[in-house]
């Protein structure tokens, strides 16, 4: 499985597992502005909306998203039609 992360502000915690574990290969942030994680630029995506994220999850055949986030998140998510 892909771990997703979304982000508005891109401010995440570079030092956390997250970042280090043996997932980081298959994680992906999506990010509405920059963000310094490090993971390769093909792993860290610009993205303007929600949808936007979605839509490119789709192109990478990745169809079933699990969501683990707070009321902004799922909030966003309803907003966008998206759930």
């Amino acid at each position: 499985p892909w771990r997703i992360v979304f982000t508005g502000s891109g401010n995440l915690p570079s030092d956390k597992n997250l970042f280090r574990d043996e997932l980081r290969e298959k994680t992906l942030v999506f990010t509405k502005s920059e963000t310094s994680v490090d993971l390769p630029p093909d792993q860290v995506i610009r993205v303007r909306s929600l949808r936007e994220a979605m839509e490119n999850l789709y192109a990478r055949k990745i169809v079933n998203v699990l969501v683990e986030g707070g009321p902004c998140l799922a909030g966003e998510l309803l907003k966008e039609n998206l759930i």
